[in-house]
């Protein structure tokens, strides 16, 4: 492995004369799943003190973790920074709002999640020490919603970019994205990997592929030349319904941010499936009767305890949820 990511760094080095070929698409090189279902363990907040510039930056890092064999106390206990000679940040407990009163409190470090997924609607489901966290997109709207014994809170949206989530998707998970399948690639290979290589604009994707699987090592994002977010995918294995693709068992998305510093997103992947249809109430997102519901995001527009159960909000606008609130409709 080491000399095969070694001779990728030398390619990515050297200037490439790509010959003329026909014009092929990713689509024609990936499987993108339509609909599935992903559980993994997750880690979000861990920021590191490592300078990620360049391809051959990044590349060096995919080498170093792709040496050590897969364990997941390693990985969960933050050792394996250690090993790559990488200082984690520790971060405080956050401050209460001015005026608020109470206990601080810090989450843990990792969440058990699952997605489920079709074409045109996704939800993210996550379980934190008593708490219930769910985001869902659909054609029309956004929704994350908070829920505990005490206490629940949907903040829904019309706008695609209105609520602000951490989003574990098959593009962060496995590199992969149906928005890519109709993207236009030029291949290379180097030694027993091929890098397929696109570009829109001032941004360039480049992944990292073995060259008769459908196998991503790796996707490096590019703008005006300089890398902005890498991820990283170790310990590919055909999974019973994963429809021909090679999924990683942890993949990490890493965002540079201000000089010496990166923020790294690890997820451990358990299991992933792209064959069986989704059931419909896997993708709701309902909300119970005393529940607090806003309408925006947290500068909400509009604010109320619901009445009454709403079966799915995720599927609605929130014009549409006011008025089911207001005239107090179970459902439309």
């Amino acid at each position: 492995m080491s000399k095969q990511i070694a001779f990728a760094l030398l390619l990515f080095t050297l200037p490439i004369s790509f010959a003329q070929a026909e014009e092929k698409t990713l689509g024609d090189r990936f499987l993108f799943p339509e609909q599935g279902h992903i559980e993994f363990l997750y880690c979000f907040n861990c920021e590191v003190t490592q300078t990620l510039e360049t391809e051959q930056d990044v590349l060096k890092l995919y080498q170093q973790i792709a040496e050590i064999p897969f364990d997941e106390e390693l990985i969960t206990s933050f050792k394996l920074l250690e090993k790559l000679g990488l200082e984690k940040i520790e971060r405080g407990r956050q401050p209460l709002p001015p005026g608020a009163k109470g206990p601080t409190f810090s989450f843990p470090d990792w969440r058990e999640t699952t997605t489920d997924f079709v074409r045109d609607r996704f939800i993210q489901r996550e379980v934190v020490v008593g708490r219930d966290f769910i985001y869902a997109e659909t054609p029309v709207s956004q929704v994350s919603l908070n829920r505990s014994l005490r206490f629940a809170q949907a903040n829904h949206s019309g706008d695609r970019n209105g609520v602000q989530y951490y989003k574990r998707d098959v593009q962060e998970l496995l590199s992969r994205t149906i928005k890519y399948e109709n993207l236009l690639y030029h291949s290379e290979l180097s030694g027993d990997f091929e890098i397929c290589t696109t570009t829109s604009g001032q941004t360039t994707e480049k992944f990292l592929v073995h060259p008769e699987r459908d196998l991503i090592a790796a996707r490096i994002s590019e703008h005006q030349g300089k890398v902005y977010r890498a991820t990283l995918h170790f310990y590919h294995r055909q999974l019973e319904d994963s429809e021909g693709i090679w999924v990683p068992q942890l993949s990490c998305t890493i965002h540079r941010k201000q000089e010496g510093k990166c923020k790294m997103l690890f997820s451990i992947i358990r299991e992933a499936k792209f064959g069986e249809p989704i059931a419909e109430d896997a993708l709701k997102v309902p909300i119970r009767q005393g529940e607090i519901y806003k309408w925006g995001d947290y500068n909400a527009k509009y604010a109320a305890k619901v009445p009454r159960d709403i079966d799915d909000i995720a599927d609605k606008t929130p014009s549409t949820v006011r008025q089911l609130i207001e005239t107090g409709q179970r459902n439309p």
